[in-house]
């Protein structure tokens, strides 16, 4: 209960700070970080010139979304079609009340990781209520104005925040080996759906996704050859049936004893500051991207995509939805596909989703757990920042001057801390740290 009441001291005394001074919403990572606006709110966000060009955006958006959003879910301990139900739900109501034009929001791996956690920890019942508090937090950031918040999250904390989810996430997959009904058998696939979604771009362009292809080719090879794998349909037999089955049942609201008990709110405390801090830096960083793509310019009104990611996540808690954030991949991917001229692209996003759960259910059964590890091992490896880690630490050693010492001890603190105590205790003491420069220059000086 106290460390939740200095976070949330903290993050108030924090959004003071930024709402008394002139903050710039300048998130430095890669070139993702460059200074750009998003669309005009004036403008009516499903008004498009390129129709059929943005719906097959969005399609070719929610076909790549599917394989991580079931990895996801597994990592949050739910059913894996729980993970599409919410990227379908969360592109909805981005898409509608956000604001930002072609911004794909969907299930997360930062969030997903936190929710693991909690889950493996305390037990599944504390997820809704992390979600609701964090639901509640995200609306009401965007409702106060606070989004520059956000921006206080400099690029050593989100370099060492996710080097620390790329490896909890190659981590969690070591279970699906474990308990393998054949460990050859497993790593072969992994392997094979790992090596055709790393290596097929590089030697064809296909219009389709490589981690779908490396998905669909890996589990028929698992099929024709019969090899020993525990498909999805064993990990969660209820959960594939497809129809009206598989819709989204409605999992009702905790009791306020519950919801506001002391023992709650010590447990899930730290997890909802992290997920607020990370799902608004995520969500700040796709925006961007689209505006980048998109022919209107401005700056990201992260405010309200902060308000209609809270709406989101709080309907998707409803029915044991795990929440998400800007999807950055998938954004890019929208966008270079036409996607970025509309909202129309993100709402097909969600609504192919909903329909490949209601229709193909069956089939997305079928896909062995080791076939998903494979793509989890690539997007480990895609998540961690190579080329931002090396350079904090060749300014850090080379130029020796305070800044570069404390972004470098910044990263390194974030890191262990999310790994190993509490995502939301590590960023909160990782930005803490990034902003001790000032101060101790003064003191040296």
């Amino acid at each position: 209960m106290k460390s939740f009441q200095k976070a949330l001291i903290l993050l108030c005394l924090v959004a003071s700070a930024v709402s008394k001074s002139p903050v710039q919403s300048d998130v430095k990572i890669n070139k993702r970080s460059t200074v750009i606006g998003s669309i005009r709110s004036g403008a009516n966000p499903l008004t498009t010139d390129n129709a059929p060009k943005e719906i097959m955006a969005g399609v070719v958006t929610a076909v790549a979304t599917i394989p991580t959003s079931i990895a996801y879910a597994s990592i949050a301990g739910v059913s894996p079609l729980i993970g599409i139900w919410t990227s379908a739900i969360l592109g909805f109501f981005v898409a509608l009340f956000g604001g930002g034009r072609g911004l794909i929001a969907g299930t997360a791996g930062v969030i997903a990781q936190p929710l693991g956690k909690l889950s493996a920890s305390h037990g599944p019942s504390f997820l809704v209520p992390t979600m609701i508090f964090s639901s509640v937090f995200q609306v009401l950031f965007g409702a106060l104005k606070l989004g520059k918040v956000a921006a206080l999250v400099e690029m050593p904390v989100v370099a060492g925040f996710l080097n620390a989810f790329a490896v909890y996430l190659a981590k969690s997959q070591l279970k699906v080996f474990k308990h393998a009904p054949s460990f050859p058998a497993a790593v072969f696939l992994s392997a094979l759906c790992a090596a055709i979604i790393q290596f097929l771009p590089m030697v064809v362009n296909i219009p389709v996704p490589s981690s779908l292809v490396g998905l669909v080719v890996s589990t028929l090879v698992a099929i024709l050859f019969d090899l020993p794998a525990k498909t999805l349909t064993e990990l969660a037999p209820n959960s594939f049936a497809g129809g009206l089955k598989s819709l989204p049942t409605f999992s009702g609201v905790p009791s306020l004893s519950f919801l506001f008990s002391g023992s709650t709110i010590s447990k899930v405390g730290t997890a909802v500051v992290g997920i607020v801090v990370i799902s608004l830096v995520e969500t700040l960083l796709a925006s961007k991207v689209v505006a980048l793509n998109s022919p209107e310019k401005g700056e990201p009104d992260l405010n309200k995509l902060a308000s209609a990611l809270g709406l989101g996540t709080f309907v998707t808690s409803l029915f044991g939805g795990i929440g998400g954030t800007g999807l950055i991949p998938n954004t890019v991917l929208n966008c270079k596909s036409g996607g970025a001229g509309s909202n129309l692209s993100a709402l097909t996003y969600g609504t192919f989703l909903s329909l490949c759960v209601v229709l193909l259910a069956p089939i997305i059964g079928k896909v062995p757990m080791a076939c998903l590890a494979g793509v989890m091992f690539i997007v480990s490896m895609n998540t961690f920042e190579w080329k931002e880690t090396q350079e904090l630490f060749t300014h850090a050693v080379l130029k020796t001057n305070m800044k570069h010492i404390m972004d470098l001890v910044a990263m390194i603190t974030t890191f262990f801390l999310c790994l190993e105590v509490d995502m939301g205790v590590g960023v909160i003491v990782g930005v803490i740290i990034s902003k001790l420069h000032p101060l101790l220059s003064k003191l040296l000086s």
